[in-house]
Order: C-alpha cells, then structure tokens, then sequence
C-alpha cells in the first residue's frame, strides 16, 4: 500500500474526522456536527439477525447519508438501491446478497466503533455479461482511497462544495459524498453554489441547452463528466463557454473513476492510488487500492477475480497519442443516459410475459441519452401495447423500460429473416426512420 495512504488509515477515526471539521458545513448548511448527532442518535432493530447488510433505499440524501453514517458506527453494511425499486427487482437482488430490512428510530447516542480499513463497507448492484445483477462489495479502504485520489487530482479544498445530482446508489453519487467527507467539503443539491459537479452526457446536454445555467456552469472547478462518452458536438459546446470539463473513465468496481482529464492534463491520466493497462486482446484492465473487495451472486460472497492482481473490465480501449478511447464492450451491456442496461435482463422480464414466445433487445443510438433499448418480439397472440408498457412499468425500472416495442411478426414473416442482431438492427433503423 502506498505509505501516504497508510499513513492516513492509522490516523484516522471517527471521533477526528467529527472534531476537526465540527462546525463546517456538510450538507446545505447542516454542519458535521448536527448530521453526526443525527446519525449518533439513530438506531435499528437489527432482531438478532447475524448477517450486517442492511437494504437502504435511497429517497432522501441527507436522510439516507445520516442512516449510511448509523450503520457505519454500528458496523452494518449498507446496501443501496433506488426508492423506485420495484418488488419484483427488490426479490431478484435479495435472491443476489443476503440483506434485511430494518425500521429506524431516535435511540440513545451510542459512540462509533473503532476504524478498520479492511471492514466492509457498502454494497451496490451493477449488471454484468449474464445480465443478473450482482452486489459489489467495497471496503471503506477502496472507498476512502478512492475519494482521497480524486481530492488530490481536483485539488478539492475545505468548504468547497460539490452539487449531488447524481443518485448515491450509484457509485458517482455516492463517491460525491466520500470526497466531501474526507475533504471537509460541503454537498449541495443548487447548482448555483457548487464549485464541483457530475453529469452524464445527457445532463451536461440539457444544461448547454437553456443559457440561464451558462454562468453557473461557468464557475464550477471542474464538471465531471462520466457514464457514457461525450460526444464531440457537445465537447465544443461547452469549450466556446470555456467550462472546465474533465472526461472521466470509471465503474462500480472502482469505486468510481480511474482516468480522467483536466486543464493541466488534456490527455489525460490515471489518478492516485489506481492503475490501469490494455492487454493484448484490446481489454482495459485495472488494479489499484480502489478495487473492490468481490461479488455477491446467488446470496454467496466470491472474492474479486482477479488476474495477477488485474480485474478485466469487459470494456474495450487503446491508448492514442497517450490519450485513453474506449471502443465499447466486449459484452452486450450498452448505456443509457448514463445507465447500465442489460439485454439479458430485459428480455428476461419480457418473456415472463404470458404472450410473448420471443424477444430481443436492440441498443439504437440516441441524440440525448446516447442510446436507447428497442423490444422486438414474438407473440402467440395480439398485444395491447398500453399493457405491454405497464407490464414493463411494473417489473423494471424505468431507465430500464425500452423505449419502442415491435411486434415481430407483425413486421416480417419469420422464415424471411433469421432475427440476427444484424438484421434486427437495420430493422429497428427502419421503423425509427434512422438513415
């Protein structure tokens, strides 16, 4: 481990970090002390239950930072899911990672335990090449290795703030509040009054789009960019504004981004505490204190497959003239307005529906959310399309939903096409009037 960052872990606790910030601003205007008696004075009942990960769905980010910091003092782990989650997803990820849910109340405060860097920290949900959704696993010394390498490479100083917009059950939001903490930061939800920010490319679209965001887009530090690449139309939108963007490369495994650019690094280059290469076959791979510690697949916990200390990211890249592009996946995942989304999911779901025999899922490219997910599939009978659409609405997400449903059989008869992926894509270019 580098000896700066054990340095920070043997200095560390709680009890510090409290005291040494005490009266800062945390989070639009509640001081470190206020949000750490809140989350001294909240407790669970845990109901004797042995396993220590506990179902946090994220409404409220105050509230779900105070619960986050309650379970930390009373080492539980946090599990983190969107407050949209719908039963039937909140039964797949229990059939992933073995969490129960808890009621929280005012109890008498109770000190936090004594740091340990190695402990467990959070749980998240990322989909992967089988498109069942797996639960990885953080330590608070990823996490808090992560954020100190960020706060490095953005030179984020006390009383900066940084505007959380982007959910803290994803790991970009949630490494917002990791960077604050540690950084004696503040977190705002105005835009207005933050000097950092996060977006997907869509967001950062939307915000070029209406010129009363401009000045305030104008003051930020730096405006993270991730999730997705940026495309070149807006890259120059926002350098005729002179905003100072930072196109970042990064995923859950990581605990957020591993490579990014700024002013001072225009190519680029890979932050404190991580490490990245491409191997022979094109693959990023990555390394570094950030990694996470492994999956939950099926309630059971599996170490990181690691390969000489390397986790083989999926994606695809290559170095040119020192500046780091990616090509894309080497599994069928694609990204949705900064979203994962997994055809093997969503196909799965679809063929739970009592009609439909066959489906597929076809990424098509999209001016704000980069892509979108379009359903074709075939049924034994006709389909309400209002039905389908509420079906979809009551089994996944709604980043998840596609977007257009095709009735295959309806568009071609199936012995004059043999549903590749090929084929369907120049399908669903013709029924979008794609040219």
């Amino acid at each position: 481990m580098d000896k700066n960052l054990n340095q920070y872990f043997t200095q560390f606790s709680w009890p510090t970090l409290w005291q040494k910030n005490g009266h800062s601003p945390f989070f639009n205007g509640k001081t470190y002390t206020e949000v750490f008696q809140q989350a001294m004075q909240l407790t669970g009942d845990f109901g004797g239950q042995k396993s220590p990960y506990i179902l946090l769905k994220n409404s409220d980010p105050l509230d779900t930072i105070i619960k986050i910091l309650s379970l930390w003092r009373s080492k539980k782990v946090p599990v983190l899911v969107a407050n949209g989650v719908t039963p039937h997803e909140q039964q797949s990820l229990s059939e992933v990672c073995p969490y129960h849910e808890i009621i929280f109340s005012k109890g008498a405060g109770t000190p936090f335990s004594a740091f340990q860097k190695d402990a467990e920290a959070l749980v998240v949900f990322t989909s992967g090449t089988t498109g069942v959704a797996k639960g990885v696993v953080h330590t608070f010394k990823s996490l808090f290795a992560s954020a100190l390498g960020s706060i490095q490479f953005y030179q984020i100083a006390q009383r900066d703030r940084w505007c959380l917009n982007l959910p803290l059950h994803h790991m970009a939001g949630f490494m917002i509040f990791m960077r604050c903490l540690l950084a004696n930061a503040e977190i705002t939800d105005q835009l207005e009054n933050s000097h950092y920010i996060s977006l997907v490319p869509t967001q950062l679209q939307r915000l070029l789009q209406s010129q009363k965001y401009h000045s305030a887009l104008k003051r930020q530090k730096f405006i993270l960019i991730g999730g997705a690449p940026l495309e070149q139309k807006t890259l120059e939108q926002a350098q005729q504004l002179q905003l100072n963007i930072s196109q970042t490369y990064g995923m859950t495994e990581s605990a957020s981004h591993i490579w990014s650019t700024c002013a001072q690094s225009p190519d680029g280059c890979i932050l404190p505490y991580r490490k990245l290469i491409i191997d022979e076959q094109g693959e990023i791979l990555i390394a570094g204190e950030t990694l996470f510690k492994g999956y939950f697949r099926h309630r059971q916990f599996h170490p990181a497959p690691l390969q000489n200390g390397y986790f083989k990211t999926a994606d695809r890249g290559e170095f040119i003239a020192n500046r780091l592009h990616i090509k894309g996946r080497r599994d069928n995942i694609f990204i949705s307005g900064g979203e994962n989304i997994s055809p093997r999911e969503v196909i799965a779901v679809a063929l739970k529906f009592p009609q439909i025999c066959d489906a597929y899922l076809i990424p098509m490219p999209h001016q704000s959310y980069g892509q979108i997910g379009v359903l074709f599939y075939a049924s034994t009978t006709y389909i309400d399309p209002a039905l389908l659409k509420t079906y979809f609405q009551e089994n996944l997400s709604g980043f998840k939903i596609p977007k257009y449903f095709f009735p295959l059989d309806d568009l071609v008869e199936s012995e004059q096409m043999k549903r590749s992926q090929r084929d369907l894509t120049a399908l669903a270019r013709q029924k979008l009037k794609l040219h």
